[in-house]
């Protein structure tokens, strides 16, 4: 009954996969082909006056406010990594980043000056995540391994055992709903003619799946922190201090906007640091990029081995330590560059009484990443990362293991991941990748994970250049030692507008 039950699942999701790559060619090939205005006519616009509050602009009619170019236009995509520009986004007001870009008219009514010195301005997406998968994962709204399909197996507070007759599950969500700030200052002092720059970034996306605690509900999430992190620069040389991307591993996939494949080959995640940024251009378009900084090593994983209440990496007395050479070659593809580099992190854990067999004390966090992001041209892109290192948990790999307590040794892991990112036409976007993470056998504890291997494939219909409908469809593979691998289907369908 079960393997029938799993069977018409699979049957199930196959159809909706089918239904979903019909419609966005069908919707495609109509919007494409949709008759515009024969007699070109421009509609009037209101001519109530608009007040500015602030010596920006007069007060003009919207009638002639009007500009030839759309109210947005669509972003690079893929979107342009992080550390694109040395860690951050834009560092000033001018710099274009990855936000739609409005008339230069309307950029005032859409930003704020504060105390005279400096522009804010929001962004950010609404949004909504249906997510169906044939097994149960460690969390469906953010998938990183999928459990065992083994009756040995037992999870939740019951602990509960993971059978076959547990098999489909699905959950809807708005936790990937984003806000942000981004905030230019106008340098003045020591600072005049230079760059001073901030930023606060949010969603909801937490761990509130444990049914038995009834205050964590999914419909009331927390708040989290994504980025908050200001930048002061001049010339060639930025410093940044805050929560910001890891200089580690700096590239990001299209697909899973939770986790961006962590632990299933993507490592690199966001945490408290401050770096020092090299970024200097010498010739039209090429640029080398040196970047060091320090970072908190356990921000994520709160790895406390011995269980004294405090961090490893805290408890160890320095801070990590990261570093990346890169360069940014120009490309005949608008916005888009190539970009390649090689980045390492170095850490420890400590303490203070001895783990394992070994009696370990000191736990060494290693890594090296080589990324590349090659444009081919202006509907095709490839970009991916390749790593090995050992204890790097915290850097999301391991498959979310960092050391084995009863041996007291580190876990070695290496991996990596690839995508190819397309454009068919205006309205149609997607991408086609696969990853992998895997960690040492002889390292890993009886019932650890010895391999993650995921493929996918996603689909964007975009109604306008700010309004996503959108399709992800991903095969999953999780080896276990001492349990039967885990393996599922999950697609997970999504609608967000970006403002």
């Amino acid at each position: 009954m079960a393997r029938r039950h799993f069977h018409w699942c699979g049957v199930w999701l196959r159809g909706v996969i089918a239904s979903l790559c019909v419609s966005g060619l069908f919707l495609t090939q109509v919007i494409a082909q949709a008759p515009t205005d024969p007699e070109g006519i421009e509609r009037p616009a209101t001519t109530e006056l608009v007040t500015d509050h602030a010596p920006l602009l007069p007060d003009l009619a919207w009638e002639k406010l009007r500009d030839p170019a759309p109210l947005s236009t669509v972003a690079p995509y893929p979107p342009l990594p992080p550390n694109a520009v040395m860690g951050q986004f834009a560092k000033t007001i001018d710099q274009y980043s990855n936000n739609p870009e409005l008339p230069a008219w309307m950029a005032p009514y859409v930003s704020m000056r504060l105390r005279g010195k400096g522009t804010l301005r929001a962004y950010g997406f609404a949004r909504g995540d249906w997510s169906m998968a044939t097994r149960r994962f460690q969390d469906i709204q953010f998938p990183q391994w999928v459990l065992p399909n083994d009756p040995k197996y037992v999870t939740g507070p019951k602990l509960v055992p993971v059978t076959v007759d547990n098999s489909f599950n699905y959950d809807l969500y708005a936790k990937t709903t984003r806000l942000g700030l981004e905030y230019f200052h106008q340098p003045s002092g020591l600072l005049e003619g230079g760059r001073a720059w901030a930023r606060v970034e949010t969603d909801f996306l937490n761990n509130q799946g444990d049914t038995s605690n009834t205050s964590n509900q999914t419909s009331r999430p927390l708040l989290r922190l994504r980025l908050a992190y200001f930048g002061i620069g001049k010339g060639d040389w930025d410093f940044v201090i805050g929560q910001d991307w890891d200089i580690f591993s700096p590239l990001l996939p299209i697909v899973q906007q939770g986790t961006q494949m962590a632990y299933a080959g993507n490592t690199g995640d966001r945490r408290p640091c401050a770096t020092i940024n090299y970024d200097h251009a010498f010739a039209a378009g090429w640029r080398v990029q040196v970047q060091n900084g320090i970072c908190l090593a356990n921000g994520i994983d709160q790895a406390d081995y011995n269980g004294d209440g405090q961090r490893g990496n805290s408890e160890y007395g320095l801070p990590g330590f990261q570093t990346r050479l890169g360069f940014v070659l120009p490309t005949d593809v608008d916005r888009q560059p190539a970009m390649f580099g090689v980045s390492a992190v170095m850490a420890d854990d400590y303490t203070g009484t001895g783990v394992g067999y070994r009696q370990a004390r000191t736990f060494p966090q290693r890594g090296i990443a080589a990324d590349l992001r090659l444009p081919f041209n202006q509907w095709l892109t490839f970009q991916g990362e390749a790593y090995a290192g050992y204890n790097l948990n915290e850097f999301r790999a391991g498959i979310g293991q960092g050391i084995n307590a009863v041996d007291g040794k580190v876990i070695q892991s290496s991996g990596g991941w690839g995508e190819l990112v397309f454009r068919t036409c205006e309205y149609h976007r997607g991408s086609l990748g696969m990853g992998v993470d895997k960690a040492d056998g002889s390292d890993v504890p009886e019932f650890g994970r010895t391999r993650n291997l995921a493929y996918w494939v996603r689909n964007e219909l975009l109604l306008d250049p700010g309004i996503i409908l959108g399709a992800e469809y991903y095969h999953w593979e999780t080896q276990w030692k001492g349990y039967l691998p885990g393996t599922a289907s999950l697609v997970n369908l999504f609608a967000q507008m970006n403002f």
